[in-house]
């Protein structure tokens, strides 16, 4: 669990260490890229992996209604593959 109290979507624990790892699973579907770049950095790095125990995150993004996205950039529609390589 967070500071703000948000649980994780899937959380992975070592039974060996205290090591744990986050998935975080947004639908892509209606979300601008620079929403799901700002995902990262905002939910997955500041909230879920900020203790030091957590130092593996995945956001994992599911685009159901086609290949193509808004750029952060330049506003101009790219395949989400691009936008990936882009970050």
């Amino acid at each position: 669990m967070t500071a703000d109290e948000k649980e994780t979507d899937i959380r992975l624990r070592s039974t060996g260490s205290k090591q744990q790892a986050t998935i975080e699973l947004k639908l892509g579907d209606n979300r601008s890229a620079t929403n799901l770049f700002n995902t990262i950095k905002d939910q997955l790095l500041t909230k879920y992996m900020a203790a030091d125990e957590c130092r593996a995150g995945c956001l994992l993004v599911t685009v159901a209604r086609g290949p193509r996205m808004g750029s952060p950039k330049d506003r101009q529609e790219d395949r989400f593959e691009t936008l990936i390589a882009r970050s």
